[in-house]
């Protein structure tokens, strides 16, 4: 009898060798450390499923970071499947962080963090602002 396998976890959930470094790299960094997960599903119907499984997600701090390859840009029909999975996220509360698989390597670590850092706060530590074309009441 075969006992199956238990589900990937950590960097074993990646689909591309990209994915693997940059969540490997995440795990390195004391600001980053343990904070996102890899291939992680949220309940949010998408595209036919009542889930959608965003690349890396930081839940704590409400960011979804999509790594694309060539196939997105090329193909009219991926790039608008794209698009519809950024709005339904940010429909959820997500900020949206999208790559392409070969700019990502060329981006320093010290750019990544600048780029973001501001992103990774606590979300308790951040005031939060109105919606937009909302007037805001003087006390």
């Amino acid at each position: 009898m075969v006992t199956p396998l238990p589900p990937a976890e950590g960097a074993g959930r990646a689909r591309s060798a990209t994915e693997a470094f940059l969540y490997r790299r995440l795990e390195t960094l004391a600001d980053t450390a343990g904070r996102f997960r890899l291939n992680a599903e949220l309940p949010i119907a998408f595209d036919g499923w009542d889930r959608m499984e965003v690349d890396l997600l930081c839940e704590q701090s409400r960011i979804a970071i999509e790594l694309d390859g060539s196939q997105h840009l090329g193909d009219a029909e991926a790039y608008g499947r794209d698009r519809r999975k950024d709005v339904l996220l940010q429909e959820h509360g997500y900020r949206v962080l999208r790559f392409l698989l070969k700019t990502l390597g060329r981006i320093s670590i010290k750019f990544w963090m600048q780029f973001c850092g501001p992103y990774l706060i606590k979300p308790l530590e951040c005031e939060l602002l109105p919606p937009v074309g909302t007037a805001q009441k003087h006390r």
